[in-house]
C-alpha cells in the first residue's frame, strides 16, 4: 500500500490497478500492473495527455563584464552625515575582490579612510562608538577584521593600524579570561555572552594573529571557540547567549558566524574538530 496523497492521472491508476491485484491475486496481474505504473513513471506521467507543460524561465542575457564595477562605482553608501555601515564596507570589500576594478578600489579606499576619521573613531581607546552609544563587541569586531582585510587587499599600513588596534582594544576591555569569551560591552553586569558577537570576535582575533607575530590573538580564538562549542546542541544549534547557562537555540545570526568563525580556523589552524563542527 501506498501512504499519502492521491497521485493523478496514469500513474494513480497503475497503482489503483497494483493495489487491486492483492492478495491472491494471479503473478501476471500484479505484474502487468507493476509495469504499466514503471511505463507511466518513464514517459512522465500526464505529460502525454495534451496538458501544457510548465512555462520555462527565459535565458538571461550575457552580462557585460564591465556592468558590475561600473553599478558599484555608482552607488552611495550613506547619507551625507553618516558614515558607511559594516554591511556596506563588506560589499565594497568584495566587489573590490571579484572585479577588481580601479573604481571600485579607489571607493573602497575612500570609504573605509572616511570611517578611520569619523568622530566614531577613537584613536586613543582603539574602538568606534557612534554618538551617546556605548563601544559594543559585535560592531568593533566587524569593522576590525574589515579594516584588516582591506589592508590586505590593499596594502594599506593605515588599515592594518586601525584594525590591530581595534583588536588590541577587544582583548583589553572585552575579553573576560574566566569564561574565555568577550563581553557584549566592556565591564558588562550582570555578565552575559552572546554567540554571534564573539563569533565575528574570533574571526578578528585570526586575522590578526595572520597580520602580526605578537600578540594572544590566536589563543583568544581558540578559547572563543570552545566557548562557541559548548553552546552548541546537536538538536538545536548554537545557543544564541550564555548567563549561567545557555539559552534559546537555533537563530540563524549564530549559527551563521559561529559556522564562519570554525572555519577559518580550520583553514588557518587545521584543527579538524573545527570543520567537523562547522560542517
Amino acid at each position: 500500500p501506498v501512504n499519502g496523497p492521491e497521485p493523478h492521472g496514469s500513474i494513480s491508476a497503475a497503482m489503483r490497478a497494483t493495489r487491486s491485484a492483492a492478495p491472491g491475486a494471479p503473478r501476471w496481474a500484479v505484474t502487468r500492473a507493476i509495469s504499466r505504473l514503471c511505463a507511466s513513471c518513464a514517459s512522465g506521467g500526464d505529460a502525454g495527455k495534451g496538458k501544457a507543460s510548465p512555462p520555462r524561465p527565459a535565458p538571461l542575457s550575457e552580462l557585460d563584464p564591465a556592468r558590475p564595477a561600473a553599478v558599484l562605482a555608482g552607488l552611495k553608501f550613506e547619507g551625507s552625515g553618516s558614515c558607511p555601515c559594516a554591511e556596506s564596507l563588506e560589499l565594497l570589500l568584495y566587489a573590490a575582490r571579484e572585479w577588481k576594478s580601479p573604481e571600485v578600489l579607489e571607493k573602497l579606499q575612500f570609504q573605509f579612510s572616511r570611517v578611520a576619521r569619523s568622530e566614531a573613531w577613537d584613536k586613543k581607546d582603539g574602538l568606534f562608538a557612534w554618538p551617546d552609544e556605548v563601544a559594543r563587541l559585535d560592531v568593533n569586531a566587524r569593522l576590525g577584521r574589515l579594516f584588516l582585510d582591506a589592508s590586505a587587499l590593499t596594502g594599506d599600513a593605515s588599515f592594518r593600524e586601525t584594525g590591530l588596534k581595534v583588536a588590541e582594544a577587544l582583548l583589553l576591555s572585552f575579553y573576560d579570561e574566566r569564561v574565555g569569551a568577550f563581553r557584549l560591552v566592556p565591564e558588562a553586569s550582570p555578565r552575559v555572552f552572546y554567540a554571534d558577537a564573539n563569533a565575528m570576535a574570533a574571526v578578528c582575533m585570526l586575522r590578526a594573529a595572520a597580520m602580526s607575530k605578537g600578540g594572544d590573538w590566536r589563543e583568544a580564538s581558540d578559547r572563543v571557540l570552545v566557548f562557541l562549542t559548548n553552546m552548541f546542541d546537536m538538536e538545536r544549534g548554537i545557543a544564541h547567549r550564555w548567563d549561567g547557562k545557555a539559552s534559546l537555540h537555533g537563530l540563524l545570526g549564530d549559527n551563521a558566524w559561529a559556522i564562519l568563525a570554525l572555519t577559518e580556523s580550520f583553514l588557518s589552524g587545521g584543527l579538524r574538530a573545527h570543520r567537523e563542527l562547522a560542517d
